[in-house]
């Protein structure tokens, strides 16, 4: 099941989830800040929600010079 009439807030990657029975493909947002990163933060959203829960804090990371990483 993959969310495509959904409009992600930053650009979606997807990443290839490998299990004995079955592949999943999981939507994932990498962003990286126009200066040298303070460090990694990865956001986690919990049930019934989807990574663009994250927009606004995912942009005040960014301006703070922070690499952010959401799963989705």
């Amino acid at each position: 099941m993959e969310l495509t009439n959904y409009t992600y807030p930053y650009p979606v990657k997807y990443f290839d989830l490998k299990f004995p029975s079955e592949t999943y493909k999981m939507a994932y947002m990498h962003l990286k800040p126009s200066g040298k990163a303070k460090g990694s933060v990865i956001l986690l959203h919990g049930k019934n929600f989807s990574g663009s829960y994250w927009e606004k804090t995912a942009y005040d990371l960014l301006k703070s010079n922070f690499e952010v990483l959401i799963p989705d």
